[in-house]
């Protein structure tokens, strides 16, 4: 039987720390967007029989995107509109089977979300507080995901996430029973993490001990590490690898594992290396007398893989680079032309 896995990814950036939520004004909709099509009907049977929720689905839903999305994107507005109101749609079902209070729209909804409640705003219910949102946000993950057989929650740069943010991702870990959370950080040691101290020690003991928590402290590679790698990609024995070869590769990768793949695939795809007359296996020989690789370092590795595809593939990465800044129609037709 096919199980359903969902797959969910963000990587924290420095501002994240200072905006509330950060980690789940992004991923939010996509969540929505995970509920199973057959919720949907439950959706039209709310409508008709369910009058228990603090929600009213008789109304006619009146989110809408904010116009200024609505200028920067290509599609149709007929399009977008479609889209938005499934969201709204997804949103206020949520809200219905959560018992979620009117005031979780204008905050969660317009605030969160982005979406432009048209009704006027309700001056009679006070913000709900934040612990409530955590509590609702986790809720809601929970619920969008229920259906499937595993949700992986992948989170990178965690050291850069935000207190609520974390507090969600508390909750989720004490409630649900089927997310995998996975998060990559620095050092905590010399990185700070706004994680609950209570948790963070619940995490190292009682968690840790029934099996529930992992920390897996990543290093960089060392040189023999860095040669065992490269006999793996390029198939070939330990002690078939040239010394110097293994200098270079290790140099420019800087013993970071990551960097050191793209490394070794790129000298696999173009086929730069050579058996040496010493019978070992070495690098072709370039113009470069400071890099027989053609670059000295992983920013100029990805340069020189860009500039390796084709003329068509870079238009299309520049017009992709611009998308989700303000820009022109008539400007992206001049990039495409040229």
């Amino acid at each position: 039987m096919k199980k359903r896995v969902i797959v969910t990814r963000y990587i924290s950036n420095e501002g994240d720390s200072r905006i509330p939520f950060s980690l789940f004004r992004s991923i939010f909709k996509d969540l929505l967007r995970q509920i199973k099509h057959d919720d949907e009907g439950s959706v039209a049977s709310s409508r008709e029989g369910s009058t228990k929720g603090r929600i009213n689905f008789e109304r006619p839903v009146d989110f809408e995107i904010d116009e200024e999305w609505d200028n920067l994107s290509l599609q149709s507005n007929s399009t977008m509109s479609s889209v938005m109101s499934t969201d709204a749609t997804r949103f206020r079902f949520i809200c219905e089977e959560l018992n979620a209070p009117p005031e979780f729209a204008e905050v969660v909804g317009k605030r969160l979300l982005g979406l432009k409640s048209t009704a006027a705003p309700s001056t009679a219910s006070k913000p709900p507080d934040l612990d409530k949102i955590v509590n609702f946000i986790a809720d809601a993950f929970i619920r969008c995901t229920k259906h499937a057989d595993l949700v992986l929650l992948a989170l990178d740069d965690v050291h850069w996430m935000d207190e609520m943010s974390w507090k969600v991702v508390q909750a989720i870990f004490e409630r649900s029973e089927n997310v995998l959370t996975f998060c990559g950080s620095r050092p905590p040691s010399t990185n700070h993490l706004a994680v609950d101290e209570k948790f963070w020690s619940e995490l190292h003991g009682a968690y840790k001990e029934e099996g529930r928590y992992m920390e897996i402290n990543l290093g960089l590679f060392s040189e023999i590490d860095a040669q065992e790698m490269i006999a793996y990609h390029l198939d070939i024995s330990v002690d078939k690898i040239d010394g110097s070869f293994l200098r270079n590769v290790f140099t420019s990768s800087g013993g970071m594992p990551h960097y050191l793949s793209y490394v070794l695939e790129t000298i696999k795809r173009n086929d730069l290396t050579v058996e040496l007359d010493n019978g070992l296996i070495g690098l072709k020989s370039s113009e470069s007398a400071e890099s027989k690789l053609g670059f000295k370092s992983v920013n100029d590795l990805l340069l020189y893989r860009l500039d390796a595809l084709d003329s068509s593939v870079r238009t299309t990465l520049h017009l992709a680079a611009v998308l989700g800044t303000e820009f022109d129609l008539l400007d992206a037709a001049l990039t495409y032309e040229e």
